[in-house]
């Protein structure tokens, strides 16, 4: 029934967050924005993405280290800068173990925060149910007009 609408929504946002994420300076491989996507079906749009959008979103709970092989990719990509004579690998055990110590709060001075609420509002949503509510009220008349004029 909103398909059509539930898709360009759905297309619209994950647009938007990829713009908004890269905007913020938070691209680094490029997962977020192969791996979010949008399932829609007749009445429901699901937008999936990737585990760690969580984190770039709200932070991370001190607790288990991250993978070393992830920290060790930023460490290569050269996100995370090298003081010293310090091996990729080294670093990447230090920042996994200050993760697990401390966690990672948002916002920070490399993340500002709202990579997703900023675009996923409150108001954003209402604008769509407000349109779908409007094209089913609209169906909804043209059906029962169609109705009364076979009845009549």
């Amino acid at each position: 029934m909103f398909e059509k609408e539930l898709k360009e929504f759905g297309d619209n946002t994950i647009n938007d967050l990829v713009a908004n994420y890269i905007r913020m300076g938070l691209k680094a491989f490029g997962t977020f924005e192969r791996e979010t996507k949008s399932i829609v079906s007749d009445r429901r749009l699901i937008i999936e993405a990737p585990y760690h959008a969580r984190i770039m979103q709200d932070g991370r709970e001190p607790g288990k280290a991250p993978p070393p092989e992830a920290i060790l990719k930023w460490v290569r990509l050269g996100k995370i800068v090298k003081r010293g004579k310090i091996s990729d690998e080294s670093l990447a055990y230090l920042i996994g173990r200050k993760i697990a110590r401390e966690g990672i709060k948002v916002p920070n001075k490399y993340n500002i925060g709202g990579v997703i609420s900023d675009i996923l509002t409150d108001g954003r949503i209402e604008e769509l149910t407000e349109e779908l509510l409007s094209r089913q009220v609209e169906e909804i008349k043209f059906e029962t007009i169609n109705r009364y004029e076979k009845a009549s």
